[in-house]
């Protein structure tokens, strides 16, 4: 898998603007609209950012952002774990997606989805 890193998230998230992507932080606002609400086209490039378990995603990538997402929970823990996040987001997509192909094979399609972890990373705060 190619990857690249960069030191602050909103370099890439602005790149990845600047390459046609549309933006889609997964994150808790006051603007955040839920899963199952989001809409999109199968040609369409879009990029996924995930934020880290503690902070979430930056107020600066938000800003960038063309849309905030939110997983609905209930009860009073509002956090989830990036993996099983990840997963609950990529799957909604895939199923939204296999419904747009039209009776084709669904897992033949020509969406482009673009991850963006915003992470710690373990050599910043275990490393010293």
């Amino acid at each position: 898998v190619a990857w690249h890193y960069v030191e602050q998230p909103s370099i890439a998230v602005t790149q990845l603007k600047k390459e046609g992507y549309r933006i889609i932080a997964i994150e808790q606002t006051t603007d955040s609209i839920l899963l199952h609400q989001i809409q999109f086209s199968r040609n369409e490039k879009i990029a996924l950012v995930f934020g880290n378990a503690v902070n979430g995603v930056s107020e600066d990538v938000i800003a960038l952002a063309d849309v905030a997402v939110e997983i609905p929970q209930e009860g009073t823990k509002h956090s989830l774990n990036i993996s099983v996040c990840a997963g609950i987001v990529m799957w909604e997509f895939f199923k939204k997606m296999s419904l747009q192909s039209c009776g084709h094979d669904p897992f033949i399609y020509n969406a482009r989805v673009m991850f963006v972890l915003q992470c710690l990373y373990f050599r910043r705060h275990c490393c010293g």
